[in-house]
């Protein structure tokens, strides 16, 4: 005789802190939490041999803690420095005081399978409070990146574009920094963060030729910008320097709702944003990469034909509306989190009107 069991749940939760019931790409709802613990009481999140190649995500809904490890499969890239190579990311994040605080240790390994060369960085960042937002952070380590630290070139395009058209549009160099930053809302409308990094940077060369389909008029251009046909000298001197940030957000009229050890920013869209960031470059044992640079952005948002998402904030994990231009095309923006004010880089892409890639990260970086 077969007996089946039939269980009744009863849930309570806080509106505001989800987004709907309904699964959703990288949001916090109802239906996602649940699934998450019915997952831990089942014990889904065993390790399996399979995870070495797809991928691990523990959870454990109770004690508010989570710790994954990226697929190195899908981390799978290709560049003319590297080479074939993988990236993993592993990262840990728990939550404290009914999720008022949290740590997050965020760690990242790149291995180059051309050059044979181990690259990585260990971070964290830890938030202390939900009124200010007062936050530090930590990371250090050595690795890849792009001159324009706001990685305009898709690792997925230069990916595509060097193996099958033999174009390499992404230049790197070699960088072994710390660095240490520190942010919060000063007053209500105004939110600042700072950070000072020491890096050892190093020009790099190209280390492959290869290619899927080679094209007879065509051939890779070296990892120098200033002079993609000279394949002999790197693009600087190798050199140690110091970095100083300090980036601003005024946001006028901003109104905010006030609960017990929580505060949460509501903009107001009737009035403009004031972004501004200073940077200096010092110290360097070159003196001609010593630098300063002043950005000021005065924005004012419109909804005209533009489509509304709702974002999860990458610093307070809380959710915010932004507008965004339904075109067939890669687009990286900066928006500030409407409850933290930190600053979000949002890089999407849209195909026939649908949102197929949407990654959020670190708008300081």
């Amino acid at each position: 005789m077969n007996l089946n069991n039939y269980y009744l749940i009863e849930i309570q939760f806080l509106g505001y802190r989800f987004h709907g019931w309904q699964k959703q790409p990288k949001l916090k709802t109802v239906h996602l939490m649940i699934d998450r613990t019915i997952n831990y009481v089942l014990k889904n999140n065993k390790f399996k041999l399979g995870n070495l190649l797809f991928g691990y995500n523990y959870e454990n809904s109770f004690e508010h803690k989570e710790f994954d490890i990226s697929s190195p499969l899908a981390g799978v890239n290709f560049n003319t420095v590297q080479g074939f190579n993988t990236m993993v990311d592993i990262n840990y994040t728990k939550r404290y005081d009914e999720f008022k605080n949290y740590l997050a240790i965020e760690n990242q390994v790149n291995y180059s399978f051309d050059t044979q060369i181990l690259r990585g960085t260990v971070g964290f960042r830890y938030k202390f409070n939900n009124i200010n937002n007062l936050n530090i952070g930590f990371r250090a380590g050595l690795k890849v990146q792009q001159f324009n630290d706001q990685d305009p070139i898709s690792r997925s395009i230069n990916f595509l574009s060097s193996l099958l058209f033999e174009e390499n549009y992404m230049k790197l160099f070699e960088n072994r920094f710390v660095k240490i930053n520190y942010g919060q809302e000063l007053f209500n409308g105004f939110r600042f963060g700072t950070s000072l990094s020491y890096e050892n940077r190093r020009g790099l060369f190209n280390s492959t030729d290869y290619t899927t389909l080679n094209q007879d008029d065509k051939s890779y251009t070296s990892n120098n910008p200033l002079d993609p046909l000279n394949f002999d000298s790197a693009p600087f001197e190798n050199h140690n320097i110091l970095k100083f940030k300090f980036n601003g957000a005024i946001r006028f009229g901003q109104r905010y709702l006030s609960y017990p050890g929580s505060k949460f920013n509501v903009s107001n869209r009737k009035y403009p944003k004031l972004n501004f960031r200073f940077e200096k470059g010092f110290g360097a044992t070159n003196t001609h990469y010593n630098y300063d640079h002043l950005s000021v952005n005065l924005s004012q948002n419109f909804s005209l034909e533009n489509m509304k998402i709702k974002i999860t904030c990458y610093f307070c994990f809380e959710f915010f509306y932004i507008d965004i231009d339904p075109v067939e095309k890669r687009i990286v923006e900066i928006w500030d989190c409407e409850v933290c004010c930190n600053p979000n880089k949002i890089d999407y892409l849209f195909k026939k009107n649908q949102l197929i890639h949407l990654d959020i990260s670190d708008g300081n970086e």
